[in-house]
């Protein structure tokens, strides 16, 4: 019997090519190590989830699973929801694209809790009928820079939390210092999400379904500011919660193990 809440993380692929050490010809491999270590801290346990071609795979392994935990990535194919690219679009990875649109629906009509960061936010709104700025200055007119790639690990700019959210019972604040790195952003909100947070230019930086267990996601990426951050451990902590609690309502029995254990500073 699992004794923690079994958490699939979703994964970009990566290529090595030959002549790297050790790669003696072109190597393919998942990473997501951060958000990994994250629910492993937090008191799950991971798995990560290749994108597979079809809803056969992506349908299946939901039903095992206590958690979907939607990653980053490159932009999201914008035919995901009714449009066609703009100039400005970025590098689109369809087939993640597809995956973890279909595991996120499957995730939400199962009851499985969702949490999505940076290019899983946006994924998150696609996958319940909404769409996307393809770059935010282009789409919005927004002079902010939000493609701030060399400040990954700390904090650039500001978000207001709607009060009364789950978000703002989560990481107990209404407005947080949050790290940037995109250029997309969601436009029109999906079927029964809501709107939690948004930056100073009024981008979207949170979005959370009000009438699910957990279903949330975040513009900005926690899992790299975790270490100094009390906020960003309590979104994870608060997840693996739920996780855990999913876990428990559908197994006849439940492990000891808290979920949700790391030390706050």
């Amino acid at each position: 019997m699992r004794t923690k809440p079994l958490i699939g993380i979703t994964c970009r692929t990566y290529i090595v090519p030959p002549g790297v050490e050790g790669a003696d010809s072109a190597t393919a491999f998942l990473g997501q190590r951060e958000l990994a270590d994250c629910v492993i801290r937090a008191g799950g346990n991971p798995v990560l989830l290749p994108s597979v071609e079809g809803d056969r795979y992506a349908r299946g392994i939901v039903a095992e699973l206590d958690g979907v935990l939607v990653s980053g990535g490159s932009d999201s194919d914008p035919a995901g929801y009714g449009q066609e690219p703009h100039p400005k679009l970025g590098f689109v990875d369809d087939l993640k694209s597809r995956f973890e649109t279909v595991l996120v629906r499957a995730a939400l009509e199962a009851g499985v809790p969702v949490f999505g960061i940076c290019g899983g936010h946006q994924i998150l709104n696609v996958a319940c009928g909404g769409t996307l700025h393809q770059d935010i200055a282009a789409c919005t007119g927004s002079t902010m820079l939000h493609a701030v790639s060399q400040t990954e690990s700390r904090p650039c700019h500001s978000v207001e939390i709607v009060p009364g959210s789950r978000l703002h019972a989560i990481v107990g604040e209404t407005k947080l210092r949050v790290n940037s790195t995109h250029h997309q952003a969601v436009d029109k909100t999906g079927e029964g999400l809501v709107v939690t947070a948004r930056a100073p230019d009024g981008t979207v930086e949170a979005i959370e379904r009000a009438d699910a267990p957990f279903v949330l996601s975040v513009q900005w990426h926690p899992e790299r500011l975790v270490e100094r951050d009390a906020p960003s451990r309590r979104l994870f902590d608060a997840f693996v919660r739920a996780c855990f609690a999913r876990a428990c309502s559908t197994r006849a029995a439940c492990a000891p193990d808290r979920a949700g254990a790391s030390t706050e500073s």
